[in-house]
């Protein structure tokens, strides 16, 4: 596997720790599908544990704020704020 692919593979990982500011997410994404583009498919096979990560912390993320704008929604609904626009 090559050098940058290891290396946004990383910042990837980084930047989905905190599910709340995932800055940067979208280009760093976009950069690593058109590097693999260029792989051959036995070093694409050598990423798949590290792509399975990546699914894994943005399946994470996604429960993560969908937990919390319920969460919100329910607290605003007590305190007698409507929800329509």
């Amino acid at each position: 596997m090559g050098e940058r692919v290891r290396i946004l593979i990383d910042e990837i990982k980084t930047i989905l720790l905190n599910p709340f500011k995932p800055f940067g997410l979208e280009e760093k994404l976009e950069e690593l599908f058109n590097l693999m583009r260029e792989m051959d498919p036995k070093e694409i096979a050598m990423c798949k544990s590290d792509i399975e990560d990546i699914k894994k912390l943005m399946e994470r993320n996604i429960d993560i704020v969908a937990d919390s704008a319920n969460n919100m929604a329910e607290i605003l609904s007590k305190k007698g704020f409507s929800r329509r626009v």
